[in-house]
């Protein structure tokens, strides 16, 4: 596929375009959860479930293998790509 758009790499604004966008991800994510649309994972019963995992450039999204719960993945990621 071609980039039509977008920032160059190395351009002092990507570091702090990237925590924006990953913060609304992780804010979409957990109201997804809240609402119980998505289930994520819990580590014990009285933990509260988590939806990912973030270090620096690196994402993994937790979560039940359903079709359900990747239609809303798929949901909040065009979402956020068209903002």
């Amino acid at each position: 596929f071609k980039i039509s758009r977008g920032i160059r790499q190395g351009c002092p604004l990507s570091h702090s375009l990237s925590i924006l966008v990953v913060n609304e991800l992780s804010l979409a994510l957990q109201d997804a959860i809240d609402n119980n649309r998505l289930s994520g994972i819990s580590l014990s019963p009285q933990c509260p479930p988590i939806h990912s995992l973030m270090f620096e450039d690196d994402l993994l999204m937790c979560g039940t293998t359903t079709k359900q719960e990747a239609e809303v993945i798929l949901q909040i990621l065009n979402h956020l790509c068209s903002l």
